[in-house]
């Protein structure tokens, strides 16, 4: 068994977490040999499972290393965007200015992301121009126009 097939027990596909309850009695405590027997068993069971999460954990290790070398030697794009929100509740609109780094797998990890109100509107056009202009050929995507829902 590996690590990854813990995954598959659990609801959250992405981590899943490894819990060893173990209890310790003292032994001058016990009087009963059965007592003892079961201990040792228990402190048996407990070694073999803590050396399969050890296994697990250097198995993890190496496919973490593996994936930092993947990201770390991948070619990516950048994507720019602003985007203009309207709070449903408070009737208040915001702007956001979002630099995405974009994996070919089409994940987006957020390099800088800054969020304005809407008397500050001006502010996230200069910053978004700004962008733009500092990186040649990249895809902006400007949505600031009004949601069908609005009035």
């Amino acid at each position: 068994m590996s690590y990854k097939d813990r995954f598959y027990n659990w609801r959250h596909d992405d981590t899943v977490q490894a819990h060893p309850y173990i209890t310790f009695y003292k032994p001058e405590t016990m009087y009963s040999l059965d007592d003892i027997q079961r201990r040792d068993k228990y402190a048996a069971d407990d070694i073999d499972t803590l050396q399969k999460i050890i296994t697990d954990l250097q198995e993890y290790r190496q496919d973490l290393a593996a994936r930092y070398a993947e990201l770390a030697t991948t070619t990516y794009t950048y994507r720019l965007y602003l985007v203009r929100e309207k709070s449903w509740c408070t009737k208040k609109v915001s702007y956001t200015v979002r630099l995405a780094r974009v994996l070919p797998d089409g994940k987006e990890i957020d390099e800088r992301r800054e969020d304005f109100p809407g008397t500050e509107r001006k502010q996230a056009f200069e910053l978004f121009a700004q962008l733009k202009k500092e990186r040649p050929g990249i895809e902006a995507i400007q949505d600031i126009d009004k949601k069908q829902w609005e009035s």
